[in-house]
């Protein structure tokens, strides 16, 4: 078992391009690659096998003890590049259910199981093209840092795990698959509704703009919403059905009605009961759109605390992006738990079989992207579609299956706070209510 790839990293075009004398030493290094190729997916093969041992039941493995065995046949290095521990944590997530699942219910053990399978399967798909960018990695480490960013916290956080021209060759190919999916749009008269929801700095307008740089511009919109009036606030869906995409085209929101969800009732912009009431009414809404030959796709970008602190930093800096820090990006900074129990709320009363929340992990913003744009794109049927350019990572892409979904209590989400955040603010929050 190859156990260390240092032996494999290197780049095949420069070696080639040297003459005969090379060919050796690049014959080993593919076979090299192939090899460890094969070890990593027997190793996972056998840990899916594991897993789904008992026909009735599945194994619950920590993923800390998967971690530290597969450091024992494998360089750290490749658990980190191969974003194996996120992977296994996802794993984890999705698993844990089966504590609670009765025996009884073979209807839920069989979907939960068929989502391991699928999990893996996924990531096992995948392994190639994580080794495609060992070389890279391993020569990108040190990613060049600008002057301006003074601030140890920012250099640390300037990485990602695939490099610029990697990114971009990627994401090159994808955007050829995204005009395939335009032209069918338009040819079916389809109507594609994708939404973009998270945080402040999650990086909503960056995925749009990738997804939609090369796109005929007459057949797609972006939508951006401004404070709502009065009258919006009282009809909460009537200004979103303006917008609404017509036959062949593609609107995609930069935030949208689930404002009201989360950022309005965490902001304090709605009242507790008519937050309640939204989480009612959506479902019934998308229920129609869908009946009137709408396609939804809802996607959260979800950051860790760290990362959004980082990017609120990076803007105040940026000499070309101070712009973006607002004086809401302030207030938002410290009401983190809040968002993400109000964000979990949403995905437990929300996300249905005909439009499903998606939460996508996006701390690392260019494999976020190309993960995203692969993950819409598998969700289409269109003419020439290069179906081995869309594998995606599973551990970014999480659907929320609504059975699997636990509905937290605040005082569950505040176990690991000093005092009760989430509880206290939702006692205010009603008592306010109470006075309108």
């Amino acid at each position: 078992m190859i156990s260390n790839y240092k032996d494999f990293t290197l780049n095949e075009g420069l070696l080639n391009k040297f003459g005969k004398k090379f060919v050796k030493k690049v014959d080993k290094f593919l076979k090299l690659k192939e090899k460890f190729q094969e070890d990593i997916m027997d190793v996972l093969t056998s840990y899916k096998e594991k897993i789904l041992n008992k026909p009735e039941d599945i194994e619950i493995v920590e993923y800390e003890d998967i971690i530290e065995n597969l450091k024992k046949d494998f360089d750290e290095d490749i658990i980190i590049d191969l974003n194996l521990e996120s992977f296994l944590i996802e794993l984890q997530r999705i698993i844990e259910p089966f504590k609670y699942i009765k025996k009884k219910d073979k209807l839920a053990s069989k979907q939960l199981k068929d989502r391991v399978i699928e999990l893996f399967d996924k990531y096992i798909e995948s392994i190639p093209e994580r080794i495609d960018e060992f070389g890279e990695l391993t020569n990108n480490r040190e990613k060049e840092k600008n002057a301006f960013y003074e601030l140890e916290e920012l250099k640390k956080h300037e990485n990602s795990r695939i490099s610029n021209s990697k990114f971009r060759k990627v994401l090159s190919l994808l955007q050829i698959e995204l005009l395939k999916l335009q032209e069918n749009v338009i040819n079916n008269k389809e109507k594609v509704i994708i939404i973009f929801e998270g945080l402040d700095s999650a990086g909503k307008g960056s995925h749009i703009k990738f997804m939609s740089e090369h796109m005929n511009p007459k057949h797609y919109e972006i939508c951006t919403f401004g404070i709502p009036t009065d009258d919006e606030k009282k009809n909460w869906f009537k200004r979103y059905k303006e917008k609404l995409p017509k036959a062949g085209c593609i609107t995609f929101f930069d935030r949208s009605w689930y404002n009201r969800a989360v950022n309005d009732v965490v902001m304090g912009y709605c009242s507790y009961d008519e937050h309640s009431k939204f989480l009612t009414d959506v479902v019934k809404f998308e229920e129609d759109l869908v009946k009137y030959g709408y396609k939804i796709i809802k996607i959260w970008l979800d950051i860790t605390e760290e990362t959004q602190q980082y990017r609120f930093k990076k803007r105040q800096v940026h000499p070309l992006k101070y712009w973006k820090y607002s004086e809401n990006d302030s207030k938002t900074s410290d009401k983190y738990k809040l968002f993400e129990y109000f964000k979990d709320k949403m995905f437990y009363y929300t996300s249905k079989d005909n439009s499903l929340w998606v939460n996508v992990k996006s701390d690392d913003k260019k494999l976020c992207i190309l993960n995203v744009i692969k993950y819409i794109l598998e969700q289409f049927k269109y003419e020439n579609k290069n179906e081995k350019i869309l594998v995606y990572y599973p551990e970014f892409i999480q659907p929320i299956v609504n059975y699997f979904e636990v509905d937290k209590t605040p005082e569950e989400y505040d176990k690991s706070e000093t005092e009760p955040t989430i509880a206290n603010y939702l006692k205010k929050l009603k008592k306010a209510n109470e006075k309108l």
